[in-house]
């Protein structure tokens, strides 16, 4: 039987503090990712989360992996054009503002637009972020019953 360990958001902010500054994250953040199904964790209630720290460990694996790929021809999505082109994003309990909190926590690349005023994403990058979350729900399915 695997044993996982659990931890909430403001512990493995304090834990892993090296990529959770580099990243921008903070315990608010990483609840928001609980939300969003990119961590694995218990909920107790509105306020009390408990995280895996295995799961958190893949997260920061992928946001290192994330910063290493060049998109030597990338197609640029707003926000909203995300949530519109990309069913998922619904499904997976994305919003305009949390593909925001995504892009300037290093989930997510993609530049600040002044012709637009605002910040657009590359379209590979959600792409990337959306496998990653399905790759989670296999891994899930093959976790041993305890």
């Amino acid at each position: 039987m695997a044993k996982y360990t659990y931890y909430t958001c403001q512990e493995l902010a304090d834990n892993h503090n090296n990529p959770v500054k580099m990243f921008r994250w903070n315990a608010n953040k990483i609840g928001l990712f609980y939300n969003c199904l990119l961590l694995d964790g218990k909920s107790f209630g509105k306020n009390r989360i408990i995280i895996s720290e295995s799961s958190f460990k893949n997260l920061i694996a992928y946001a290192y992996d994330a910063l290493s790929i060049i998109d030597t021809q990338p197609e640029y999505l707003s926000y909203d054009d995300v949530m519109e082109l990309i069913p998922q994003a619904e499904l997976y309990r994305w919003s305009p503002t949390v593909i925001g909190v995504f892009f300037h926590s290093a989930l997510l690349c993609g530049k600040k637009s002044k012709e637009e005023s605002r910040n657009l994403v590359t379209k590979q990058s959600v792409i990337n972020l959306i496998q990653y979350t399905n790759k989670r729900f296999s891994d899930i399915a093959n976790k041993p019953i305890h």
